[in-house]
């Protein structure tokens, strides 16, 4: 009994292929709402415990339901957090030779997410965008008139005749002329963080697609045949009791049979 079963378990450790861990790393969207916004610079569109609990309840079943019909294959994968508060690991453990399908149920997985939050970064997006955008629009109209306004004055003065005339002309062209260089300014500013936003902020993506362990997990194959041995002689052990035990209750049995039957004196 105990060679059996430790034979079994040594053979079950030494015929098993080693596993590994696989990991793939995402990074959830975020909008960049500038260096003025000293609190909160980056906002994310979705909560990394948002995000986890949609790939646990929701994308991770239904992916590995679609793997298991397609592949025959389909490995649990976790989440878990890493150090960077915008960032998420898809993880697996696998045999080598199953990378390729860890690969795309990882792929699938990050891509359903991404696609469900690409709605939310744009929506978020452009409503980040949008102030900048109006104040944008209604200064350039203001320059666009006041623009329109020197160059009056400057036809004007260039006609005027009278010397008092022409001065206050030229005193009201120096006056719209800071006006316009500071709208200028100003318009320079809002575009420039209009386009921070833009390229700044970012939508949900994925950065590395099962990265392998470079050691196997799990116990290691000693600790697992100790384990076997250890095994092996607890069966064995309990098997001898049990026998013990039969062999006991077998023979009570026949000799209380045996009395029962006996004839009397």
């Amino acid at each position: 009994m105990w060679l059996l079963t430790t034979a079994t378990i040594a053979a079950y450790v030494l015929l098993r292929p080693p596993v590994y861990e696989y990991r793939s790393g995402m990074e959830l969207a975020y909008i960049y709402r500038g260096e003025q916004s000293l609190n909160e610079r980056f906002r994310l569109v979705e909560s990394p415990e948002a995000a986890r609990a949609v790939l646990n309840d929701l994308i991770i079943p239904a992916a590995r339901r679609e793997a298991f019909v397609a592949e025959g294959f389909a490995p649990e994968v976790g989440v878990e957090f890493l150090d960077a508060h915008d960032e998420l690991a898809l993880v697996s453990v696998a045999p080598a030779h199953r990378r390729a399908e860890v690969e795309r149920l990882h792929r699938y997985i990050a891509d359903a997410l991404v696609e469900q939050h690409q709605p939310k970064f744009e929506r978020e997006l452009a409503l980040a965008v949008q102030p900048l955008s109006v104040m944008q629009t209604v200064l350039e109209q203001e320059f666009a008139a006041d623009r329109n306004r020197f160059e009056r004055l400057q036809y004007s003065a260039d006609a005027e005749a009278n010397g008092l005339l022409a001065l206050i002309d030229a005193r009201r062209m120096a006056e719209v002329r800071r006006d316009l260089t500071a709208k200028q300014a100003e318009l320079f500013r809002l575009r420039s963080m209009r386009e921070s936003v833009e390229q700044a902020s970012r939508s949900t993506s994925y950065t590395f697609l099962a990265s392998r362990s470079e050691q196997a997990v799990g116990a290691h194959p000693a600790i697992s045949l100790s384990l076997g041995f250890v095994i092996g002689l607890l069966a064995a052990v309990f098997g001898a009791y049990g026998r013990e035990f039969v062999a006991y209750t077998l023979f009570y049995r026949r000799l209380k049979r045996s009395r029962a039957w006996s004839p009397g004196p």
